[in-house]
């Protein structure tokens, strides 16, 4: 499997993201990730092959520490190399990984909704090459905002299968998806943020990435309890395996490390 790495993957992660500006900044990226992504693959981590991508069976998991859950392909789990409880790690068919971190971030007030959406969307129509979604719908009785921009060309060191690197220009692609749920007097933020992927490699997978994201359904309190799920803070855990636990009433597929 490829895996991207640069100098600016740091900063590119940690740089404010659309639904927090003006409210707060970005949770900060752990060590942890940026010292894997500085890494070569693992060849002990075994890929599911682009058949069991395509037409495996894929488990609805309730992904913690956020209310929602995703229809999961063969080979999608918690991140083992870094062993953080909060990121996903996950394969395409195109042979290669993405990562995604789920960020409970800080409730916003409802105006403050309404001026981020607005500066987005206007955002989008002056820029239509760089933003190329800034959508506000519905996700059951909660709402989910789903932003992607393609940032700056930039140098960037791919490794290929035998870890040898390759040198190559590339933009990255920033994708988030915050489901937005009402807390209190306010709504609280469930952040879902794609790392490090690029505009090439979204090229390659992007039937097969928004297939899976598709499926995103928000979870109430009552579901989680009844699939025995509790929300745990978005903070290393000794069993990284805990990060997702089986949809009430869905058969669980193992994940493979």
């Amino acid at each position: 499997m490829k895996r991207l790495i640069s100098p600016l993957l740091a900063a590119v992660i940690l740089s404010p993201l659309v639904i927090g500006t003006g409210c707060e900044d970005s949770d900060p990226v752990p060590q942890a990730v940026l010292e894997q992504a500085s890494k070569p693959p693992e060849n002990s981590l075994r890929a599911p092959t682009t058949q069991d991508l395509l037409t495996g069976h894929r488990s609805r998991t309730i992904l913690l520490p956020i209310p929602v859950s995703l229809e999961m392909p063969p080979g999608w789990g918690p991140d083992r190399r870094t062993g953080m409880p909060n990121l996903i790690l996950g394969y395409t068919p195109s042979g290669g990984e993405v990562s995604i971190q789920l960020i409970p971030r800080t409730p916003l007030h409802q105006k403050d909704l309404d001026i981020l959406v607005a500066a987005s969307r206007k955002e989008m129509a002056a820029n239509p090459g760089k933003i190329l979604k800034s959508e506000l719908r519905p996700l059951g009785t909660a709402q989910v905002f789903e932003h992607q921009r393609v940032g700056d060309p930039a140098p960037l060191t791919i490794y290929d299968k035998n870890n040898k690197p390759h040198e190559s220009i590339e933009s990255y692609f920033e994708w988030t998806l915050d489901v937005l749920v009402p807390h209190e007097d306010g709504i609280q933020d469930n952040q879902i943020a794609f790392l490090g992927l690029t505009k090439s490699q979204y090229d390659k997978d992007k039937d097969f990435l928004n297939g899976v994201m598709s499926t995103l359904q928000y979870v109430t309190a009552g579901e989680s309890a009844a699939a025995g799920t509790t929300t745990a803070p978005a903070t290393p855990a000794t069993d990284a395996v805990m990060t997702t636990r089986p949809a009430p009433n869905t058969p669980a597929t193992p994940i493979k490390p």
